[in-house]
């Protein structure tokens, strides 16, 4: 299994091809797809503000549920169930 630190290397890796425009005009987009795929296996901490549902880093998609009494439920998903974005709940 490919751990957090590979993601992070290879997130790097793709990121100086880019920069440096070595994959020349037509390799530009799939570099861009490769580091977002690579960033999405890297976990981030949910938006969490008071009063609020949780939300996704990646996309800021609402990851909270609605109680229907002015509060709101935070689950803890593994990933935004929108984009796929490895989540980390830890402090």
């Amino acid at each position: 299994m490919t751990s957090e630190n590979e993601y992070r290397n290879a997130s790097r890796y793709l990121t100086n091809l880019l920069n440096r425009k070595l994959m020349g005009p037509n390799g530009a987009g799939p570099l861009m797809v490769a580091i977002e795929a690579c960033e999405l296996q890297i976990p981030k901490h949910p938006i969490s503000k008071s009063w609020s549902p949780n939300l996704c880093p990646h996309c800021n998609a609402d990851i909270g549920g609605d109680c229907n009494d002015g509060y709101y439920e935070n689950p803890h998903y593994e990933r935004c169930p929108v984009c796929g974005q490895k989540l980390d709940y830890s402090e």
